[in-house]
């Protein structure tokens, strides 16, 4: 009876054992599967941040040894420039009051020496303004008249004339009304402004030459006067309210066309060349936004955009 029990009590003992076992090597083993997936986690976790660390510091090396490219110089873009001129077989001019003011003359829109910004264009230099009270529009115009009649010719307008001598401007749009262009000597300008050489009668159209007039305007006061019915003569230049000349717009139109198809960069004597001021000022501004789409090549020379 005592070796049974005896028996009995090892083999308990031996069960209990292996059960302790087993479970103790299941912990093991699930412990180390832990493990494993912890290293290969952290694994992945240093490979991510060794690549970004290391495309960090290769992007800072590029930026400090690529060097930043520079705006070109203004002699690089007279070159770039004089290059335009001399592939195009038809380069047509746009100028505004920019070419003008070293001659004197005063543009309309700076914002402090402008004459927009002392004016109200609307009460003196529009249509209506005219017809109600034309010597008030004369008052507001003595000075301009005296500084643009007594007005030469700068560098630009003389530059103007000798590329057009030399075959390489083949016309002028000009918004401005001071002549400067033609006593510079360019032959092919279009005024789609007017100009002040003539004058005309709103009430029978009578039109006569203004250099007379001019005269005993700005010397005595003495308002111009239509010889037909003694109304009082309006310079042939643009007021506001009034429609460009229909004779003048056509051909600064026709003039900006170019040669062939257009647009055709791949072939530079096709494109018209561009250079001008005042891209804001409409219609003019449109020819240069038609030509653009149409990929024009385009000099521009101006001040920064104004605000109209």
């Amino acid at each position: 009876m005592g070796a049974n029990l005896c028996y009995i009590y090892i083999a308990s003992c031996n069960t209990r054992c292996e059960t302790e076992f087993r479970a103790n090597l299941a912990s093991d083993r699930k412990s180390d599967s832990m493990t494993s997936a912890w290293m290969r986690i952290r694994s992945a976790l240093i490979q991510l941040a060794t690549r970004r660390l290391t495309l960090w510091f290769s992007l800072r090396y590029q930026r400090s040894h690529t060097s930043i490219p520079k705006d070109p110089t203004m002699d690089e873009r007279l070159q770039h420039a004089a290059d335009l001129l001399r592939r195009s077989t038809r380069t047509i001019v746009l100028t505004g009051a920019g070419i003008s003011t070293p001659s004197g003359i005063p543009d309309f829109r700076s914002p402090t020496s402008g004459l927009w910004a002392t004016f109200d264009p609307l009460e003196v230099a529009s249509v209506w303004n005219f017809h109600a009270a034309p010597e008030r529009f004369y008052a507001w115009m003595r000075p301009l008249a005296a500084q643009i009649l007594g007005a030469r010719p700068n560098p630009a307008h003389t530059a103007l004339a000798r590329l057009e001598a030399g075959n390489l401007v083949h016309g002028i749009i000009t918004q401005n009304i001071d002549s400067l262009h033609q006593a510079a000597g360019s032959k092919r300008v279009h005024e789609v402004h007017g100009h002040l050489r003539s004058a005309s009668c709103l009430d029978c159209h009578f039109q006569r030459a203004a250099g007379d007039l001019w005269d005993a305007f700005l010397q005595r006061g003495e308002l111009p006067r239509c010889d037909n019915c003694g109304a009082v003569l309006k310079p042939d230049a643009i007021l506001f309210g009034e429609p460009l000349c229909y004779k003048t717009l056509p051909l600064a139109q026709q003039a900006w066309q170019c040669n062939g198809r257009s647009g055709q960069l791949v072939q530079p004597q096709r494109g018209a060349r561009g250079v001008g001021q005042l891209r804001t000022t409409h219609p003019q501004g449109r020819l240069i936004e038609h030509r653009r789409r149409q990929h024009l090549s385009l000099i521009h020379i101006s001040e920064p955009t104004r605000p109209y």
